[in-house]
């Protein structure tokens, strides 16, 4: 059996899903979310996403067999047989082989970019545009702390003091949010 690089499978990557007969071996970098959904017989069905590398690239990848999730650890080596090249992305099922190999070097720039890939950086926003975002935004604040401010609360008749640090830049040094 043939093994292929990250990189060979990227460049032949279709549009639609394509089962894959040879085998990779690759580094578990991170662990995702696990993904509920429905499958095509209206089962109940749940999808371990992860990022892994090798020596040439980082890919995504998922895993729809919920009794290999235990086997995707990050850090460990794994070789992989009997998988579908769907998107861009290795696809695991409950037809594909993993067995665990020894560790693998890879270069930290290369293992950076599959964090990134499971992981991605949250836009940078400026400070402003922060206080009128939609509740449960995700965003990144670069700055300062400057001063800490304490609040005094009362609920249920009972006086709570919340402490919480103020990100801003130097233009706003001396802002203190109090709402």
């Amino acid at each position: 059996m043939t093994q292929r690089t990250l990189s060979e499978l990227k460049a032949m990557s279709q549009s639609r899903a394509v089962p894959y007969g040879e085998s990779i071996t690759v580094q578990v970098v991170k662990r995702g979310h696990v993904a509920n959904f429905t499958d095509a017989n209206g089962q109940q069905a749940e999808m371990l996403n992860f990022s892994i590398a090798d020596q040439t690239g980082a890919m995504l990848a998922t895993l729809t067999d919920k009794t290999k999730h235990g086997r995707i650890i990050e850090g460990k080596t794994l070789h992989v047989r009997d998988f579908i090249l769907k998107a861009g992305k290795v696809a695991l099922s409950h037809r594909s082989t993993i067995m665990m190999k020894p560790k693998m070097e890879i270069e930290s720039s290369i293992l950076e970019t599959a964090m990134q890939l499971i992981m991605p950086a949250s836009p940078v926003k400026k400070l402003t545009e922060t206080k009128t975002a939609p509740i449960r935004s995700i965003f990144t604040i670069q700055g300062q702390i400057v001063k800490v401010c304490s609040l005094l609360y009362e609920l249920s008749n009972t006086d709570v003091k919340i402490m919480f640090n103020i990100f801003v830049y130097r233009i706003l040094q001396q802002l203190c949010i109090t709402s």
